[in-house]
């Protein structure tokens, strides 16, 4: 009985959604939402509308599945960090409009000598004010961590072109990241399925020159020479 009015309370929820929305279908485990830029998070329940402006999070064996009116399903796993916004689609010429304006953005920061901010990259202060440098270290690392996971789902689901600018601005916000062979690789495919095949060949370029082991740069030249023939 349970379960059927928990059905009936998300179709009737999906009878009123904006195109844009989700709603908590399935909920496993400690799963928490805030709105925009907010550090206060609660508890995501059955039923819940969740709009762009939400960010969810994920706690260790848990999970949420989220549905949209149309009745797309995108299941969020354990210990993720993902902006609902990005649970979207956009044209090719949206997106390069959106990477230009990105390196432009850039550029004063790094000829000032500024530290490169991320605005639109999740950003999770340590509760504990009292706690060790060494601590916030690790707590941020484990936040990246999560981060890295949203981008994995966007690409897993298809939305190829947020997944790109949500991992772009994660390379600046977090500079380890340029190495990791994985997560760059993620990219150059996401630009390869946008059709883009100078700008994954970019991305290509610049990971051969990153440290790498000797297999991993073999992969790398071997996507270089793939998509030189294209």
């Amino acid at each position: 009985m349970r379960k059927l009015i928990s059905v009936l309370t998300i179709l009737t929820f999906c009878g009123t959604l904006s195109a844009a929305d989700f709603v908590a279908k399935r909920v496993k485990g400690s799963v928490e939402v805030r709105q925009g830029v907010s550090e206060e998070w609660s508890e995501v329940k059955v039923g819940d509308i969740l709009s762009p402006d939400n960010t969810i999070m994920t706690g260790k064996k848990s999970s949420l599945t989220i549905v949209q009116g149309d009745g797309e399903q995108v299941i969020i796993p354990e210990l993720t960090i993902l902006d609902v916004g990005d649970l979207r689609t956009m044209s090719q010429e949206e997106l390069l409009l959106k990477l230009a304006m990105a390196d432009v953005r850039a550029i004063p920061a790094q000829e000032s000598g500024r530290e490169i901010a991320a605005p639109n990259t999740t950003v999770i202060h340590g509760r504990n004010p009292s706690a060790s440098e060494d601590r916030a270290v690790e707590t941020q690392k484990a936040f990246r961590e999560m981060e890295v996971k949203g981008t994995k789902v966007l690409y897993n689901y298809g939305f190829y072109s947020t997944c790109i600018l949500r991992a772009k601005e994660m390379l600046r916000f977090y500079p380890e990241l340029k190495s990791r062979f994985e997560f760059r690789t993620m990219i150059a495919n996401a630009l390869e399925r946008n059709n883009l095949r100078g700008e994954a060949l970019n991305e290509y370029f610049t990971l051969s020159a990153e440290k790498l082991p000797y297999w991993q740069k073999r992969k790398v030249e071997g996507n270089i020479r793939r998509l030189k023939k294209q």
